[in-house]
């Protein structure tokens, strides 16, 4: 928890560059405002958000949810 607190501090940009990090649940491909999949959407704000580094939770890979897909490489 320290740690976490003291991260600010080193978040500062002091010499112009900068480091976008971002996590994004993906709800396992699926759209806000219903069950079919959505990764196209998905990848579109990913895409636009522009990170550095994302983190990506609730992955589906091969299953009967995502129809045998591959998200994480789709998302890649």
């Amino acid at each position: 928890m320290l740690l976490m607190l003291c991260l600010p501090l080193f978040a500062q940009d002091r010499d112009g560059n900068t480091l976008r990090i971002a996590t994004y649940n993906i709800q396992h491909g699926k759209g806000i405002s219903s069950d079919t999949l959505s990764s196209k959407k998905q990848l579109a704000l990913i895409e636009r958000i522009n990170p550095d580094l994302i983190a990506i939770e609730e992955v589906d890979s091969m299953t009967t949810r995502t129809p045998g897909r591959f998200l994480l490489g789709e998302y890649a």
